[in-house]
C-alpha cells in the first residue's frame, strides 16, 4: 500500500480541505488486511497520517515506510495491530513522498512502538502493590535527530532503557555503560532523550505524566517540545471523559 504526499510546498500550495481523503490499493503479500483507506490531515502544524486498516486476527506489527524515489524505502512507524492517528515528520527535502504500510505476523522482537495506547497497552508495566509503587508505567528513548518518533518499550520486559537501546535501536548494539551515560544522560553531545509516561495507580483516575530523565537540566523550550511530541505518540481511549498529561 502506498501513496504520496508532496512534503515540500505542503502549506504554500496545497489546499488541506480540498485533499483530505485519498484512497490507495492493498498488495500485501505476507498479510490478511481488510480496509483499504489512509487519510491525510493538517492539525495545527502537524500532518497526521490516518488508517482504518484492520488486521487479521491475531498479534501483528503494522510498518511504516517512506520513499522519495519508489526504489529506497526508510521505516519510519512501527505500531502493535492498529495505526491510530500518526503525526509525519515532513522531509528536509523539497519533493514527493511516498508511503506504504506492511501487516506482518507478530514476532517477539516486535517488544516496542512508536505509539502508546492507554490504558490497555500491553507494553505498560503494571507492578503490584499499593499507592505510588502500583503506578503503571511505560518507558520510552527518543534519537533525538529524529524527535517525532517515540520508541516505547514494553517495560515488562525491560525495566530498563539501557539494554532495549542496545537490542533494538539500531546502531547501538555495542553500546557501553559510559558512552550511554555520555550520550543519553548528558546535555552536551546528546543523542538520546530517555523518559517513561507513568499512569494513575487508581484505574478510575484519567491522568498521565510524562517524565524525562537526565543529569543535567533542561531548557524549557527543549521540556516544551519533547512534551509535544511524546503527547502525539500517545492514544487514549478515555480522552473523552477528560484524560490529562502531566509534566
Amino acid at each position: 500500500m502506498f501513496f504520496s504526499y508532496d512534503e515540500g510546498t505542503l502549506f504554500d500550495r496545497i489546499l488541506i480541505p480540498l485533499i483530505q481523503r485519498f484512497l490507495f490499493v492493498v498488495a500485501f503479500a505476507s498479510a490478511v488486511v481488510t480496509g483499504q483507506e489512509l487519510t491525510v490531515v493538517h492539525q495545527g502544524n502537524a500532518v497526521v497520517l490516518r488508517s482504518d486498516l484492520t488486521p487479521a486476527p491475531g498479534e501483528r506489527a503494522l510498518i511504516l515506510r517512506r520513499s522519495l524515489d519508489l526504489e529506497s524505502w526508510d521505516e519510519i512507524g512501527r505500531f502493535k495491530n492498529f495505526l491510530y492517528p500518526y503525526p509525519l515528520s515532513l522531509s528536509s527535502e523539497p519533493g514527493r513522498a511516498f508511503y506504504q504500510v506492511h501487516s506482518l505476523r507478530s514476532q517477539p522482537s516486535d517488544d516496542w512502538a512508536n505509539q502508546l495506547v492507554i490504558p490497555q497497552d500491553d507494553l505498560i508495566s503494571r507492578p503490584s502493590g499499593g499507592g505510588l509503587s502500583a503506578a503503571p508505567f511505560v518507558k520510552f528513548t527518543v534519537e533525538l535527530k529524529d524527535p517525532e518518533r517515540v520508541y516505547f518499550q514494553d517495560s515488562s520486559t525491560y525495566p530498563f532503557h539501557f539494554q532495549f537501546i542496545r537490542d533494538r535501536l539500531p546502531g547501538y548494539e555495542e553500546l557501553g555503560l559510559f558512552e550511554f551515560e555520555t550520550i543519553a544522560l548528558r546535555r552536551e553531545n546528546q543523542e538520546l532523550l530517555l523518559g517513561a509516561v507513568i499512569l494513575a495507580p487508581d484505574p478510575l483516575i484519567t491522568e498521565a505524566a510524562i517524565q524525562f530523565v537526565g543529569q543535567d537540566s533542561f531548557a524549557l523550550e527543549d521540556v516544551a517540545k519533547w512534551f509535544d511530541s511524546t503527547q502525539q505518540c500517545e492514544k487514549s481511549e478515555v480522552k473523552s471523559n477528560g484524560e490529562r498529561v502531566f509534566l
